[in-house]
């Protein structure tokens, strides 16, 4: 960039409307072959720019692409990706950074500290887990009360690592009662649906519900382990024989033997 200094005594109001919206915006370039006074009270600035080989002059139609913004959606659906594959241990803020093509300073602007961006990505990833079972009972179509512990399974298996996020190492459950499981939001509603499915009052249904919750939950940490390898038929047999021995159930199509 060439500036040259130099008294003059142009007024202000000589200048074009062009001129004086350059005057307010001098960061943008112009060519080299278009020079143009800037005047700032009595002293006149007589500036050219050296084209770049990629520049394109706003003033003339054309515009350079701005940089995308960083949103908290960006960041909560990468920290999702980079959980689905590597696990949450991977997560920080230099691997958001580095998917998003940032600096680490877009996400401290978003949250205080990883803290509240992990707070904020369990309603997320437990989000993806919701969406997860009602695809599920699209695909599969299972009977009612089998939709809960077949997809928890199932989602163990697909999606290892997110399971072992939201239902193993940051799992929200304190139990030290039964009444404790059902404190937590949510499952007294699944549990009260789940008895009108299986024709039981209430009560009986909610400690059926509870039973099935960690039967289902052992068959699910030891498929996201790796210690367990049944098939989804399979998986099904031994929670509809589960469940059998509470109440009788309508009959199954027959699994095949493995």
């Amino acid at each position: 960039m060439i500036i040259h200094y130099f008294k003059d005594y142009f007024s202000y109001n000589l200048l074009s409307r062009k001129e004086k919206l350059f005057l307010y915006f001098p960061a943008i370039h112009l060519p080299l072959d278009n020079p143009f006074l800037l005047c700032n009270n009595s002293y006149v600035t007589f500036v050219t720019y050296e084209m770049h080989r990629n520049f394109t002059c706003q003033m003339k139609g054309s515009s350079m692409a701005p940089k995308p913004k960083i949103t908290r959606e960006m960041i909560l659906n990468t920290v999702l990706e980079i959980t689905r594959k590597n696990g949450f241990s991977s997560v920080n803020a230099r691997s958001i950074a580095g998917s998003l093509k940032c600096s680490t300073r877009p996400i401290f602007t978003c949250y205080v500290n990883m803290a509240e961006l992990k707070k904020d990505f369990l309603d997320y990833a437990f989000s993806y887990y919701s969406q997860y079972v009602s695809a599920y009972q699209v695909s599969e179509n299972p009977l009612p009360y089998l939709l809960l512990p077949l997809s928890y399974v199932e989602f163990a298996r697909e999606e290892t690592n997110l399971f072992k996020f939201l239902f193993v190492k940051d799992m929200d459950l304190d139990m030290k009662e039964t009444e404790d499981f059902y404190r937590e939001p949510g499952n007294r509603e699944k549990a009260e649906a789940f008895s009108d499915m299986i024709g039981v009052e209430t009560a009986q249904g909610k400690q059926i519900f509870l039973d099935l919750f960690l039967y289902t939950h052992g068959i699910a940490v030891l498929t996201a382990s790796g210690k367990l390898s049944l098939s989804s038929g399979r998986v099904r047999e031994m929670i509809v024989r589960f469940l059998s021995a509470f109440v009788q159930l309508p009959p199954c199509d027959p699994v095949p033997k493995q």
